[in-house]
């Protein structure tokens, strides 16, 4: 079993614009998306796209999953206006996701 990091989050809700985002699916425990996360950044370096706007999606409340295998979440990087995925990208696991504008509830990683 793999051990898990402590992990010190601040959170606050923000107003956020519609953001079209790149990321890679994550399936179990959301403490071990990290490996994911290298992943998309290793991508975005190759694209030449900043990793600086990163974004978690979480979309299972862990408390009412019955298994931790179960959980999904997406481990995403904000696309640039003008950068589209190819269909290598996609092959590679990328998909194009857009995160509607509005009140958000966000964790901040200290």
């Amino acid at each position: 079993m793999a051990e898990k990091a402590p992990v010190d989050l601040d959170f606050e809700f923000r107003e956020a614009p519609v953001r079209r985002l790149a990321g890679m699916p994550h399936k179990g425990e959301y403490q071990l998306i990290g490996s994911v996360f290298d992943k998309v950044k290793a991508w975005a370096e190759s694209r030449d796209i900043a990793f600086e706007n990163t974004i978690g999606i979480y979309y299972d409340n862990p408390s009412w999953t019955l298994f931790t295998s179960w959980l999904r979440s997406h481990a995403c990087v904000e696309l640039p206006e003008g950068v589209e995925l190819s269909d290598e990208d996609r092959a590679a696991g990328l998909e194009e996701l857009e995160v509607g504008g509005g009140m958000h509830l966000v964790a901040l990683l200290r």
